[in-house]
């Protein structure tokens, strides 16, 4: 072998040492810079992970905020009803005042002059003027008073309720309304017994002395079953007195049929 030989052998050796040299230090540099853009891309992974994070803690807080305000806005409004309805009620009662203010007056004036005035229990008005009485039927509560005769004979029970509660309202001092009422609402259902018996125990406790309305009460009591309250209430009745209100009623009606 010829020294051409050998040097050629040798460059060929040096040139396959420098190539696997060059080949590994560009493959260190390859891995080493894929390394630190995975580095970089999880960092920034990092990054949106936690602001999403904080994205999410200020959504949670902006809808408990949110929740919040609903429920107090609820909460106000409800007091604003609530308040509104006591402003309401507060004024029905002045006018409720006002108007048994003006009616007292009334009665005063009246009683000064000597006149006397009683809602009996068919609506008329029995007015006593020193030695003098007068009765006077054509009144709103005796106009009243013949339109429920009417519709209890036609048995339209809801509407003598209807008809009962306007003129409560209207002229609460009339107690006759109340009992027409207490029975209506007994023919409408018997579960409404309690009530009735209220309304009957309401009219009983005002008219107190006045046998026309202790004898309808004693008989609407026994209608309803309540015998010993029918029982009691008849026999506060001194007997002459209901044999004269017996009278007078058989009289009324016999006037009504010749009319």
């Amino acid at each position: 072998m010829n020294w051409m030989s050998i040097l050629g052998i040798c460059l060929i050796v040096v040139g396959t040492i420098f190539s696997f040299i060059g080949t590994y230090k560009s493959d260190k540099d390859s891995q080493d810079l894929l390394t630190s853009k995975i580095q970089e891309k999880n960092q920034t992974i990092d990054n949106i992970n936690s602001n999403n994070i904080k994205l999410i803690g200020q959504n949670t807080a902006l809808l408990n905020s949110s929740n919040d305000a609903a429920n107090s806005n609820r909460e106000l409004f409800s007091q604003n009803k609530d308040m509104l309805l006591r402003i309401g009620n507060y004024q029905k009662d002045i006018e409720s005042k006002e108007k048994k203010i003006k009616e007292l007056e009334e009665s005063v004036k009246k009683s000064e002059r000597g006149i006397v005035s009683i809602i009996q229990i068919d609506g008329s008005y029995l007015v006593r003027q020193g030695g003098s009485m007068s009765i006077n039927s054509g009144t709103q509560e005796n106009k009243v008073y013949n339109e429920i005769i009417n519709l209890e004979k036609e048995e339209k029970f809801d509407n003598i309720i209807i008809l009962c509660d306007k003129s409560i309202k209207s002229s609460p001092r009339w107690y006759t309304p109340f009992l027409f009422k207490a029975i209506a609402l007994y023919n409408l259902d018997k579960n409404n017994k309690k009530m009735s018996i209220d309304l009957l125990d309401y009219v009983a406790n005002n008219t107190v002395g006045d046998p026309q309305y202790t004898l309808q009460i004693s008989n609407l009591f026994s209608q309803i079953g309540e015998q010993a309250k029918a029982v009691k209430l008849s026999n506060s009745i001194p007997k002459e007195v209901i044999q004269d209100l017996i009278n007078n009623q058989k009289i009324s009606e016999q006037k009504k049929i010749k009319k």
